[in-house]
């Protein structure tokens, strides 16, 4: 017999953010989001995936100078993604304290 565990609203947020974060540091590392034409190494790519989708403000790299177009939609998205996240968090909690 297979037993299925479900995940919590925490363990799911927590995977959220690992998943959201990994795709934006592999998307970054693409050659074709960096205007030398190079692969990003990995772990500046993973920095700064992290802080587009914390809101943190640091880089490694300068965004405008360093990303291509397509990098710089995808550090506006990671921010935006974010906020979409936390938006869908806070009507859950109104929502489970109201009604």
């Amino acid at each position: 017999m297979i037993r299925v565990t479900r995940l919590g609203g925490k363990q799911t947020l927590a995977i959220g953010f690992v998943v959201i974060i990994l795709t934006g540091a592999l998307l970054l590392m693409l050659p074709v989001a960096n205007k030398n034409g190079e692969f990003l190494p990995f772990l500046d790519a993973l920095f700064t995936s992290t802080s587009a989708t914390c809101v943190t403000g640091l880089v490694v790299y300068d965004t405008w100078s360093q990303f291509t177009l397509f990098g710089q939609v995808v550090f506006r998205f990671l921010q935006i993604k974010l906020l979409n996240i936390l938006q869908k968090i806070l009507t859950n909690m109104v929502h489970n304290w109201f009604f």
